[in-house]
């Protein structure tokens, strides 16, 4: 679209001319995201302030352009692309903590923080932010609120929803919401803040949240499994369990993701049907040493093999090995579509077997990893977008996916959210009511469409 005469030269004066950028060249690089999909928009903005986001979005309203918020580009459906054209908005200058109270264990801070910043600097006062997306070293807090994002610690302690206690939102006619209170409950009248966490950035710009955080564990013990057969680390999941531990983080790998792993970190990992990464939180050294002979025998006594074992520190090395499974991914094939399907914890089984028969039918190969520890399953498809056959057999496979992710009572997002990738089959998981009502309060919110349009609905 083309930008209304005077309009680059309003914005200009808000943020200043060396906060504007209009080149060619850095629209091509704001057009992707970890998707490969593209929307190159007209005008990238990064605001300084939340006044000068309240002045971007009136000259926005007032000539109907759309606005895309956007924070580092690591999501996987394309919501911080500008598919319309129009105006990205790029939070990177707003990227501090405002403030940090220890006793009553909450934070302010802006949308640009990124979240692994954020976990370091309150990791300083003993207090602890469990959401901790793959990206956690690079992706912020803006778009985590934006996507709900969860992460490996989901199981346990839950999503960014459950972490945001308000919200300070530009609306799209420029005015300022806050949302929520600094109290731990707060039922006073609808829950406008529940409603902006995962909205996508369609019915608000964030420039503000309050965040709560928990004690930090005091010690952590983790372990690899190895099994050879992927039910067998289903059934240990569920021996864990029975025992009675409440694991902090469980994560699973099959066969296919961990042959590309060991072709990227040769020798980490063994090459079996299986791996199950299990960490384990408690009070002491003492407690969680006794939590991981627990898990071990759990495993064990369920075909598993003890690969190796870690304690406090040492267990990010497991980390590093469980992030490099998206990179290693993209060095095997062309192209990898990483998908982000739920199911019931007791229907893991069926949707890998189901998996397996779509990866056979389709002649594609499908690594599966993910959170198994709640269901969030990351079926990564390796193909080869140059080649229209491909992408053709791609489409349907992921059309099966879905499909049998919601006969199976599950969900056709966990965590990355809907974009512009999932928006087509919003209604294998929404009725038309359901889709009625979203599409009334998005025109409430945002009744000229200017806020990320094209996103979650079509």
């Amino acid at each position: 679209m083309s930008l209304r005469p005077g309009f680059e030269r309003r914005i200009r004066k808000i943020v200043g001319g060396e906060h504007v950028q209009d080149s060619p060249e850095d629209m091509i690089c704001y057009g992707y995201d970890a998707t490969s999909e593209t929307g190159i928009p007209d005008l990238v903005v990064h605001p300084g302030s939340r006044d000068e986001v309240v002045s971007i979005v009136k000259e926005a309203a007032a000539g109907k352009i759309p606005l895309v918020p956007r924070g580092a580009g690591t999501g996987l459906s394309g919501g911080a692309l500008a598919n319309r054209g129009g105006i990205v908005l790029h939070f990177d200058r707003m990227n501090s903590i405002l403030g940090l109270d220890v006793e009553n264990q909450k934070a302010v801070v802006q949308p640009g923080v990124i979240n692994g910043d954020f976990k370091d600097a309150v990791a300083h006062h003993g207090l602890f932010y469990p959401p901790d997306p793959g990206s956690t070293r690079v992706c912020t807090l803006g778009g985590n609120i934006a996507e709900n994002a969860g992460g490996a610690y989901g199981s346990r302690y839950g999503v960014t929803g459950d972490y945001v206690l308000g919200l300070e939102a530009v609306l799209a006619t420029g005015e300022v919401l806050r949302t929520g209170s600094t109290a731990r409950r707060d039922v006073a009248g609808y829950d406008l803040t529940r409603l902006l966490v995962g909205s996508e950035g369609t019915l608000a710009v964030i420039t503000e949240a309050t965040l709560r955080l928990i004690q930090a564990p005091r010690a952590r013990s983790a372990a690899f499994f190895s099994f050879s057969d992927f039910s067998d680390a289903l059934a240990a999941v569920r021996a864990i369990g029975a025992e009675g531990l409440e694991a902090a983080a469980l994560e699973i790998m099959d066969r296919t993701t961990l042959e590309c792993l060991d072709r990227y970190l040769p020798g980490r990992l063994p090459v079996s049907a299986a791996v199950l990464l299990v960490e384990l939180h408690g009070s002491s050294d003492d407690c969680v040493a006794g939590m991981l002979d627990q898990a071990v025998a759990a495993a064990t006594s369920n075909g598993g093999e003890t690969v190796k074992t870690a304690q406090n520190e040492s267990c990010e090395d497991f980390w590093e090995w469980r992030r490099a499974v998206s990179p290693s991914l993209g060095q095997v094939a062309a192209s990898k579509i990483g998908e982000d399907i739920c199911v019931p914890v007791g229907n893991i089984g069926l949707m890998h077997e189901m998996i397996t028969a779509i990866s056979k039918r389709y002649d594609l190969r499908i690594a599966v990893f993910g959170h198994v520890g709640d269901g969030n399953l990351h079926p990564n498809i390796l193909t080869d977008r140059r080649d229209p056959t491909a992408m053709m057999r791609t489409e349907e496979a992921i059309s099966e996916l879905f499909r049998a992710a919601v006969e199976l009572g599950g969900t056709i997002s966990g965590e990355h959210g809907i974009g512009i990738t999932k928006s087509a089959y919003m209604s294998m998981m929404r009725d038309p009511v359901s889709l009625g009502m979203m599409a009334a309060i998005k025109k409430v919110f945002d009744p000229e469409g200017i806020l990320n349009p094209g996103k979650i609905l079509q």
